[in-house]
């Protein structure tokens, strides 16, 4: 089992504290028997018989008594036992020292390096499903905030399209009453015309015709700026109607725009939280 660089960073550590405070020799090996940490800079990276034959699966412990390192000047009194995660070999743990002292230390320096290496690994497990969460998550929300932009925009340009609408409409209102005026106007000359006629006798006929004519223009283009008068004032109520239904649109768009930041702001805080939390394990 290959093991991750906050592994070994924790075994140092550990080493370390462990010989400041007992100051016996103290050495953790992988998966090869090769030693990665010892507080004897030159012993690192060399390779540990009994290691070795540990994780071969050979024994699960070795040790050297007094009387061993007695007869043999190369070794030291001390032990070493197997360090095991989920079933599996992954290095091994020796401390040099009284065999009566030092092996109930290296058995429960064996179990604190397995339980650390656990956390390590739900540590991982969780980063990993963070990164991705948040990941996924400031997408949704840079695209959402996009989605948002787009949609004010849009309110915004129906928002003037309806202002403009409004004001063309006002305009026609200043046509009807042109027209209107217009009709009253033509009415008048209507009945003037109708008076003259009556007074030219029979030389006034074709003049009277001339006036019925307008009469009759005169109460159609009336009779029509009625009906675009009412279609006009329809068409103003329906355009009021989408105007104020845009400004309630905009007014929800914004709170949604705002409740999409705050959302953003503790998602940010959310990750900080977790960050300081690994930093803190890490250390």
């Amino acid at each position: 089992m290959q093991l991750a660089d906050g592994y070994w960073r924790m075994a140092k550590q550990f080493v370390n504290l462990l010989y400041q405070e007992s100051k016996c020799p103290v050495i953790v090996c992988d998966h090869e028997g090769t030693i990665r940490c010892s507080p004897d800079s030159k012993r690192i990276g060399t390779p540990h018989a009994g290691a070795q034959k540990i994780m071969s699966g050979v024994v699960d412990d070795m040790f050297v008594t007094a009387e061993d390192a007695a007869a043999n000047p190369l070794v030291k009194e001390g032990y070493n036992c197997v360090i095991a995660y989920q079933g599996e070999r992954i290095g091994t743990f020796g401390i040099a020292g009284k065999l009566e002292i030092v092996k109930p230390l290296a058995r429960v320096a064996s179990v604190l390096m397995s339980t650390q290496l656990k956390k390590l690994t739900q540590q991982e497990v969780i980063e990993e499903a963070a990164v991705r969460l948040f990941s996924d998550t400031d997408q949704m929300i840079e695209n959402g905030q996009k989605s948002a932009d787009a949609l004010m925009e849009s309110i915004r340009q129906t928002q003037l399209a309806s202002d403009k609408a409004l004001g063309n409409v006002a305009h026609t209102d200043e046509i009807l009453d042109h027209i209107e005026n217009l009709v009253a106007k033509t009415n008048i000359l209507r009945i003037n015309g109708a008076i003259e006629a009556s007074r030219a006798g029979s030389h006034g006929r074709a003049f009277g015709v001339v006036v019925a004519e307008m009469k009759e223009m005169s109460e159609e283009t009336q009779k029509a700026a009625v009906n675009i008068e009412k279609t006009l004032e329809s068409v103003r109520v329906s355009i009021q109607h989408i105007s104020d239904t845009m400004e309630n649109f905009s007014e929800i768009s914004s709170q949604q725009v705002e409740m999409q930041r705050h959302m953003a702001s503790l998602v940010n805080a959310l990750k900080e939280t977790i960050e300081s939390l690994s930093n803190e394990m890490d250390s």
